[in-house]
């Protein structure tokens, strides 16, 4: 499976099984949060936000090549603070905060799609081009569908 295909099918298609009273196996996230959380980083990631790179440089191409791997984000890894300049959605209803999810995912695959020469900076990843964000958000999906067991990958960290 490609990571465009699991981006455009098997999220959504996976997120059909989410419950909003569904529990994690680990961290404090609710369901709500958890997928507000990932509507959020869709945004983030088109929006050109400025964040202060904190991984040395000398770093950021092992960070980057990690992005292209199996292996899973550690559970309980910290939140970036960039996170804080989105407002999260705390009055939808479950199924209308699914669509809104939808909704910024396809958003930023449009873009992302249609500005191959886009960059922005994450604070973890350094400067990433437009593939390496979709990167980013199929290992941070599967990251945070894991803690839900929407799906069964097992971590190679």
């Amino acid at each position: 499976m490609t990571r465009d295909y699991f981006l455009r099918v098997e999220v959504p298609y996976l997120l059909r099984d989410l419950d909003s009273h569904a529990k994690p196996i680990w961290g404090s996230m609710s369901a709500y949060q958890m997928l507000d959380h990932l509507r959020i980083a869709f945004d983030i990631s088109i929006m050109g936000l400025k964040t202060d790179i904190l991984t040395p440089v000398d770093k950021i191409p092992a960070f980057q090549a990690f992005l292209q791997t199996d292996r899973l984000f550690v559970k309980g890894a910290a939140m970036p603070e960039m996170f804080s300049q989105v407002s999260p959605i705390v009055d939808a209803e479950w199924e209308e905060l699914k669509l809104r999810f939808i909704e910024s995912l396809t958003k930023a695959l449009h873009f992302l799609d249609d500005n191959e020469d886009y960059k922005a900076a994450h604070p973890n990843f350094g400067l990433l081009n437009a593939n390496q964000w979709k990167d980013m958000h199929q290992k941070h999906i599967k990251h945070h569908f894991t803690q839900f067991e929407l799906i069964d990958v097992i971590p190679k960290n």
